[in-house]
């Protein structure tokens, strides 16, 4: 325990001195873990990659719903 508190001391003062925490990025990999779950597995490690980005991109702009007719509404 001390040989490895004495090897991040440095790290250990500049927590207290930053004040940042990670609860942005956990909250992101729950995210991320969720979304995993849901699918149950994606074929290929970009398709996961893509998904990711969806999910957690805070993304505000939609590319239109090819479902979609003139009126704006999805036929039945």
């Amino acid at each position: 325990m001390a040989l490895t508190s004495n090897a991040h001391w440095q790290g250990i003062l500049n927590a207290f001195d930053s004040r940042f925490n990670n609860g942005s990025v956990k909250a992101l990999n729950g995210l991320i873990q969720a979304a995993k779950a849901r699918a149950r597995g994606y074929r290929t490690a970009r398709n996961l990659i893509t998904v990711t980005y969806l999910v957690g991109g805070k993304l505000t702009q939609f590319p239109g719903s090819p479902y979609t007719t003139a009126s704006g509404r999805v036929p039945a």
